[in-house]
């Protein structure tokens, strides 16, 4: 080989070598799938189902839960135990400096960040099939979802029941590490309680979430009556046969 065949492919490795080094850094979830399951998941057998449906069910004698950050305590209280396996239609993360820099800065919004470092849409029944799940754009302005369909193809009773924006709340650092890793398309289990959030200190802050289909908030938000995101407080994920809780 003579030397500038040898200097020209030097160089081409080295632009490969940027060009994914980059890629990891603004999406790092790539690396963390590699490690992070042997880490803090425990191997499980058997393949994940797309439910049907979602579940609610009563809890008992339900305990407010403390929830202490770096800036601020809030208090959560659980309204009803909640869980579902579904195809994951968009992740939207807010823990990183550049998804901070990238959402900007707004001061109720920064409060969601401090106990929820992640948004979750979340399609199951019917919606999961490929023929429908192909048919519908999802993208995702702050802390809410947001979609495009063909009305003609798609119900819209179908959008209400089987597609739900989950504000995540992880129980604990193996399902804190395990939210690093989801993906758009990842098929996963994910267990907890609905929960009301608000703040111990100030500055004050409530937030309130849907405790069933076809709820909506009673203010508006960008000039629309928006459905209620769940509000989940999560204490059991399952997702390529690992489970984290």
């Amino acid at each position: 080989m003579s030397k500038s065949t040898n200097l020209f492919w030097k160089g081409v490795l080295k632009y490969i070598s940027i060009g994914i080094a980059v890629f990891l850094f603004f999406y790092p979830a790539y690396v963390y799938r590699l490690i992070y399951p042997y880490i803090f998941g425990k191997p499980i057998e058997g393949r994940l189902q797309i439910s049907s449906e979602d579940y609610f069910s009563d809890l008992e004698n339900p305990q407010d839960i403390r929830i202490k950050t770096s800036k601020m305590t809030f208090i959560a209280s659980p309204k009803v135990k909640y869980s579902v396996t579904g195809k994951v239609a968009y992740v939207e993360r807010y823990s990183g400096w550049w998804e901070k820099f990238a959402h900007g800065y707004d001061a109720s919004h920064t409060l969601y960040n401090y106990f929820s470092p992640l948004d979750l849409t979340l399609v199951y029944g019917p919606l999961a099939n490929k023929e429908k799940y192909q048919l519908i754009t999802f993208e995702h302005e702050y802390r809410t979802a947001k979609l495009t369909y063909p009305p003609s193809l798609i119900k819209y009773g179908d959008l209400i029941n089987y597609l739900n924006n989950y504000h995540i709340i992880p129980a604990n650092n193996r399902i804190r590490r395990v939210l690093d890793t989801i993906l758009t398309n990842d098929t996963l289990y994910i267990e907890g309680m609905l929960v009301n959030i608000s703040a111990v200190e100030e500055p004050r802050f409530f937030l309130k979430t849907g405790l069933r289909h076809n709820q909506w908030h009673e203010e508006l938000y960008g000039g629309n009556y928006a459905p209620m995101c769940f509000v989940l407080y999560t204490t059991k994920i399952i997702m390529n046969h690992r489970v984290y809780e």
